[in-house]
């Protein structure tokens, strides 16, 4: 009996060991409506000549040519419109992404060149974005009828523990002057430097520039704070960052970005960048960089809480602007306190009534014959110490502390009668995300419900 096998299958597969002469058409690698030729149109309607000064090569003579300053301020401009952000991630998507391809020609840009570009030519970048926005008020896209204001704690590169007060950047940076004397003297002695050494002392060199700029800036903030800070520090990695409260309740080293935006064209108009904290004092100097880059003031000015304070409710409404902000609610703010520290806030409401009832009873009697002072109900403080512990992890595991120790519930509450306060121990109180908190027992302002004077 014969028996027949099946035929092989015929397929094409890749062979990626192949070289090949690959023809490219450059202008065939985006389209009509690409990003990359609107962004090259639209540098060619700008005053680029600032980028060009600084250029020391010249036609005819020795030396290298520089890049044209239009190519990379598209590239940096595509870049952005793309969400790339870094030199060495524009670098390599230049082998690859055909809008880079296409502005560049094929070629490749360091990123050296791209990052020292930006670094260098701020002025010259904040005055094209200055005519950018012309070319759009021009257009009719903006018309600054009304404008959305807001800011955002940025993190510096700096950690809290970079910051140093002045006589400890002193002897740091005599120390590093120190080092960079030693370094070189071996130098001057003829012995040849390694590439390690070599690198020993550029960052030693590097060192003493971020700690004499550290002085710098901790003098002129000293001098900003004179009345305010008396012992003032600043970070050593990043002198002109500041500690500022972030969104997530956490402190870190930050800068206050504002940010101005028109309504109907989603479009910046307006972009600071401060030191100060607090928002209260940044929506005037936003509107004021509004003012100067368009020429002319919004009507309406629509920014957060953080900014609706007496000064800019009255300094908007003298510059013929309307300002829509919501106003605080000193009762929701005491109630979120409240919430947070584990207090039924309609309870503490309630109490607080109550207590300034019994206080205002007290006075007039105290006033007219002795009295005896004023009790609170044990049951009320228990009841409190309970739902205290019972809403927070930390205080249930400081209770069971206690109550192992044989200490109970007594160490965690007692009376003071005159005031109406609760004493609250470390074993009861709940910690705050985390952190410890002090051992000692300390008084908590908190009028308990039920407490009524009695007379003696």
């Amino acid at each position: 009996m014969m028996t027949y096998s099946k035929p092989m299958k015929k397929l094409r597969v890749a062979n990626r060991a192949q070289m090949a002469m690959v023809t490219v058409d450059v202008e065939r690698l985006v389209g009509e409506e690409h990003a990359a030729r609107a962004i090259w149109e639209l540098t060619g309607q700008f005053d680029l000549s600032l980028f060009a000064e600084p250029i020391q090569s010249a036609a005819g003579e020795a030396g290298r040519p520089a890049w044209d300053p239009r190519l990379l301020v598209s590239v940096w401009l595509y870049a952005y419109s793309q969400g790339i952000g870094s030199a060495r991630e524009i670098e390599r998507q230049m082998a690859y992404e055909p809008g880079l391809e296409w502005l560049c020609g094929l070629e490749v840009i360091n990123h050296h060149t791209l990052s020292d570009f930006r670094v260098q030519h701020g002025a010259a970048l904040d005055e094209l974005f200055v005519q950018m926005l012309a070319v759009l008020d021009q257009t009719g896209a903006i018309g600054l009828e009304r404008v959305m204001h807001d800011g955002t704690k940025v993190k510096a590169q700096a950690s809290g523990g970079s910051f140093r007060r002045e006589k400890t950047l002193r002897e740091r940076l005599e120390q590093a002057r120190q080092l960079v004397a030693e370094l070189k003297a071996v130098e001057t002695e003829g012995e040849s430097r390694t590439r390690q050494q070599a690198a020993c002392e550029r960052a030693a060199r590097e060192r003493v520039g971020r700690l004499e700029e550290a002085l710098t800036e901790l003098e002129r903030e000293k001098r900003r704070t004179r009345s305010r800070v008396k012992d003032k520090r600043v970070s050593v990695s990043d002198p002109e960052s500041r500690v500022m409260k972030q969104s997530d309740g956490g402190f870190a080293p930050s800068y206050n970005v504002q940010i101005s935006t028109d309504a109907r064209a989603s479009v910046v108009v307006g972009v600071g960048v401060s030191q100060e904290a607090s928002d209260h004092g940044e929506l005037m100097p936003a509107l004021e960089r509004v003012v100067r880059n368009l020429g002319t003031q919004p009507r309406q000015v629509v920014a957060d809480g953080g900014y609706a304070t007496r000064d800019n409710i009255a300094r908007t409404g003298e510059a013929g602007m309307e300002l829509i902000a919501p106003v605080r609610d000193a009762t929701a703010k005491s109630a979120g306190a409240l919430r947070r520290a584990g207090i039924d806030w309609r309870l503490a409401r309630r109490a607080s009534s109550t207590t300034r009832r019994a206080t205002h009873s007290s006075a007039r009697r105290a006033r007219g014959c002795a009295t005896g002072p004023s009790t609170v109900s044990m049951e009320c403080c228990t009841r409190f110490t309970r739902r205290t512990a019972r809403t927070a992890g930390a205080a249930r595991t400081g209770a069971a502390a206690a109550r192992r120790s044989g200490t109970g519930d007594d160490a965690c509450r007692s009376i003071r009668p005159s005031h109406g306060w609760l004493r609250t121990s470390s074993a009861c109180r709940p910690s705050r995300r985390g952190r410890s908190i002090d051992s000692a027992a300390k008084w908590r302002s908190f009028p308990m419900r039920g407490s009524k004077p009695r007379s003696g």
